[in-house]
């Protein structure tokens, strides 16, 4: 209220400055360089382990590495799985893995004359050598994933039914009519892994006569692009908003108006203009289960229908590679963005 100007009750304040009864406040903060937090000590769970915590927008992974190995930092979360295996035989760095709940999929527009038929999706799942990428530039960081909620969670779907098999791949694209092939294009970031996972889909699939176009776009022309439904395949990464399978069941399986014009942007389903019946009546039912275990039942069952169906190629799951200097300890990065502690982080 000491904020409120002309019956502004702090909104403008409030947009460079914080007021909340977490472990830290809110010292500076500014947009693509840097964040300071500061220890609150009334804080309920005590007083956090560091006064000051800098957290410090280095965008490049190289920099980190080197400013790391110099100790003029003591942790960095962006490595690349090449800079971590670098990086392992130093004795004042050790690497923890941290599982996250966000999924790498791909999205096939079912408004798309040839990717709005089942069994292209299906064949796209089996071109996919999952595998291959897993062992290789994404060793460490991702593991393979094909269910929409997170493994590790309650309720996770941990099957993992699909490798590369071309061979079935092109029966199922001869069966839907398009044995020769055709082309397509492929909307992703360009951060990486996304760039280097959309080279090798494009590979994949070129194995069974499909065409990829790779088009690599900054997330704020991305998103809206794919709000709109104007892609043919997008491939990109989703994070539950809560730890409830619900969270997710309500974005990859419930689209309740799938006309254009209810912009159900949030909802995965709608912005690839899919939608089914038992799926969505399948996400209700579980959504409104009391009984844990029959729910537990219906979200694995609800995972398995749309690892068959659908518009879904569910690829991998992040495992967060975090490198720290030996000498701090305690930092906790949850399955979610907004589960990560630094209250408990000790420096000696």
């Amino acid at each position: 209220m000491s904020h409120e100007k002309d019956g502004d009750l702090g909104y403008d304040w409030l947009k460079s400055n914080s007021a909340g009864s977490g472990a830290f406040s809110l010292k500076t903060w500014k947009a693509n360089e840097i964040v300071t937090l500061e220890a609150n000590p009334g804080y309920r769970h005590g007083t956090p382990g560091m006064k000051r915590v800098i957290l410090r927008h280095v965008a490049e992974p190289s920099s980190q590495r080197l400013l790391l190995e110099k100790a003029d930092i003591d942790m960095a979360r962006n490595l690349t799985p090449d800079q971590v295996k670098g990086i392992k035989g130093n004795s004042d760095i050790a690497i923890d893995g941290h599982p996250k709940g966000t999924i790498v999929y791909m999205a096939a527009n079912a408004a798309h004359p040839i990717l709005g038929k089942e069994e292209v999706v299906q064949a796209l799942r089996h071109l996919v050598d999952y595998e291959s990428m897993a062992n290789s530039f994404l060793a460490g960081q991702f593991v393979v994933h094909q269910s929409f909620w997170p493994g590790g969670l309650w309720a996770a779907l941990e099957e993992t039914p699909y490798k590369q098999n071309v061979a079935e791949a092109k029966s199922l694209l001869q069966a839907a009519g398009h044995g020769d092939g055709f082309e397509l294009t492929i909307h992703t970031l360009t951060n990486s892994p996304f760039p280097e996972i959309a080279q090798a889909v494009q590979a994949n699939l070129a194995k069974g006569g499909i065409k990829a176009n790779i088009v690599t776009l900054e997330g704020k022309t991305l998103w809206p692009k794919y709000r709109a439904r104007e892609h043919d395949i997008i491939l990109a990464r989703w994070s539950p908003d809560y730890v409830d399978p619900h969270s997710n069941a309500d974005a990859f399986a419930h689209n309740p108006d799938n006309r254009l014009e209810a912009k159900l942007t949030g909802v995965l389903a709608w912005r690839n203009a899919w939608a089914d019946e038992s799926s969505n009546m399948l996400a209700v039912k579980a959504r409104n289960e009391l009984d844990l275990e029959k729910r537990k039942q219906q979200y694995l069952d609800l995972q398995a229908m749309l690892q068959k169906k659908g518009p879904f190629v569910i690829m991998f799951q992040q495992n967060e590679q975090v490198a720290r200097r030996t000498n701090l300890q305690g930092f906790v990065s949850g399955s979610n963005f907004d589960l990560v502690f630094y209250r408990n982080v000790k420096k000696q």
